[in-house]
């Protein structure tokens, strides 16, 4: 029997992972969702309820003790994501955990070397990756210009009154689903801001131009205050250009759609649902084809990506962005 036990059930989990894990118990007669923990008691009943865990606990280390399961789920506020990520990996069960690997730079540095250390699978939960839309566009690339035919890239990202102070957390998505898309590195990061001291003390428009291996360039705008909630990418080669409607929860742009021109001609829109038909969110989203491909990999499948030794370089531009520097590599 495969046991799965999570830690953390608020809005994420509930949201997102909970439906995935239990259509994943469902699809898999030797999966057991074992236990569910939270430190609000009824959160926790609430959730193992709702999604069929057999027991829950308010104490991690009690549950992991007494359940010892296969893989952990770590879903879980950032400011104590890398203190429960390193006791797990150093207690030896295989982890996966919500982005970001760490609150700063730090902690995700002394998160990497404990996974390296330890040996212990994991997995950063970057859900973009694993959009059926975002999938589709990768292999859609891949099959016409391939990824090193890649010159540039454009991506967008508002959000509608976002006045919390750490905007990089939502923007670590573009940076890392760039990263994704091209399987290149950032060499060189420009940053511009623009603050609106009247709404908060750090709500500000985030603007990165950069320099990825292999001569791409890249321009990520990221927006806290405005009118609509979307996500969106256009992709340049010298004679074909892409263009990507994501489709993030809350967004004018549902369902998603890519879009196709080659030597200035259409050719095709890409359309996986149209909103007459039902998916379920927690799909579209992403939510399940990340938790599925771990679960499948630790049960002896392919390694899924990225692990916490993987995420290094976008965390770094995250740092960039929480201190407000203007440079990347710094001087």
């Amino acid at each position: 029997m495969f046991k799965i036990c999570m830690i953390g059930c608020g809005w994420v989990a509930n949201f997102g992972h909970g439906p995935a894990y239990r259509k994943y118990a469902s699809d898999h007669p030797d999966v057991e969702l074992s236990a569910c923990c939270d430190t609000t008691e009824s959160r926790a009943i609430s959730f193992m309820k709702k999604f069929g865990f057999a027991r829950k606990y308010t104490d991690y280390r009690v549950m992991l003790e007494k359940e010892s399961p296969d893989v952990v789920c770590l879903n879980v506020p950032v400011s104590q994501i890398a203190l429960l990520s390193r006791e797990i990996l150093q207690a030896g069960f295989p982890l996966l955990l919500e982005k970001p690997a760490g609150a700063n730079l730090t902690e995700t540095k002394i998160l990497k070397g404990i996974s390296e250390k330890s040996g212990v699978a994991n997995m950063v939960a970057f859900n973009r990756r694993y959009m059926p839309l975002i999938q589709t566009f990768k292999k859609t690339i891949e099959k016409t210009i391939g990824l090193r035919g890649i010159e540039s890239i454009e991506y967008y990202l508002s959000r509608y009154r976002r006045l919390e102070d750490n905007f990089e957390i939502t923007a670590i998505h573009g940076i890392d689903t760039v990263r994704f898309l091209t399987e290149a590195e950032y060499q060189s990061v420009q940053f511009q801001y623009r603050a609106f001291p009247d709404r908060g003390k750090n709500v500000t428009d985030i603007h990165l131009f950069a320099h990825l291996d292999g001569g791409i360039t890249a321009t990520l705008n990221f927006y806290p205050l405005c009118g609509a909630v979307m996500e969106r990418m256009v992709v340049h080669s010298s004679d074909h250009t892409f263009l990507i409607e994501i489709p993030v929860w809350d967004s004018v742009d549902l369902p998603g759609k890519i879009i196709v021109v080659e030597n200035n001609e259409y050719v095709n829109t890409i359309l996986l649902h149209d909103q007459r038909q039902h998916v379920e969110d927690f799909q579209r989203y992403g939510f399940y084809g990340e938790d599925e491909a771990f679960f499948d990999y630790l049960r002896g499948g392919e390694k899924p990506a990225p692990d916490i030794s993987q995420v290094l370089g976008t965390a770094e531009i995250m740092e960039c962005i929480r201190k407000k520097q203007t440079i990347y590599p710094s001087e």
